[in-house]
């Protein structure tokens, strides 16, 4: 008699997206997540990657739709016609021998926010301070505000970003004299909407000069700036 001793190395992977999450117009795409098979076993099987609770309009794909760990796969995801809202999808690598692992796609169908209002320019003394309102956030959280600006009118490109909830700024780096024209857009997890009407604003300076009166002789001072003597 022989006796033949028969180890079986159990089969066992872990299952990882990166990222974890994503945002897409109601038809629009691509976006894609890396969907990655780890091997923690001695041995390797063929894994095959497959989705669930998959709402209406979207669709998604695999570059890959089968490895053998350690190996990634290309999720790429698009949309036609989807409603807006927040979407959890499961995404699954099965092995051939029925081993499973599940993980957790998280999908924001939304349009990017409506156009910005309300802009105002106020002018000062070397700056230009300007505010606006919260605009409509299609669906997404606005994440910051896109300031344009221009020395003529049409001309505006892009001077810097503020991080929502913030919905002013002051422009600094003016000089005193000179004509800014300014536009503001908001942007959120899917894009960015469109620019606000232009406004402009002229700074000035705070200082002082003195005038003569020749018909009284009286010398008397004023504010340079948008000040009429009459």
């Amino acid at each position: 008699t022989i006796t033949y001793t028969l180890t079986v190395d159990p089969f066992d992977f872990s299952l990882t997206l990166s990222p974890t999450s994503g945002a897409i117009l109601p038809t629009g795409g691509p976006v894609t997540a890396d969907v990655t098979a780890t091997l923690v076993s001695p041995v390797t099987q063929s894994v095959s990657f497959s989705y669930s609770s998959l709402p209406s309009g979207v669709s998604i794909s695999f570059g890959s739709p089968s490895c053998e760990p350690t190996c990634t796969s290309t999720m790429t995801v698009t949309t036609s016609g989807a409603s807006i809202g927040e979407y959890s999808i499961d995404i699954t690598g099965t092995a051939v021998g029925g081993t499973a692992r599940t993980q957790t796609y998280t999908l924001t169908v939304a349009n990017v926010p409506a156009q910005v209002t309300d802009l105002t320019a106020t002018a000062g003394d070397g700056e230009v301070s300007l505010s606006w309102s919260e605009p409509d956030d299609g669906g997404s959280p606005i994440t910051q505000y896109r300031i344009y600006r221009g020395t003529s009118s049409g001309g505006e490109t892009h001077l810097t970003y503020v991080s929502a909830p913030t919905t002013n700024y002051t422009d600094t780096a003016v000089s005193n004299g000179t004509t800014y024209y300014y536009k503001v857009s908001a942007i959120n997890a899917v894009g960015e909407g469109a620019q606000s009407a232009e406004v402009s604003a002229t700074p000035w300076s705070h200082g002082s000069q003195t005038f003569t009166y020749t018909g009284s002789q009286q010398t008397f001072t004023v504010p340079v700036g948008p000040t009429s003597i009459t």
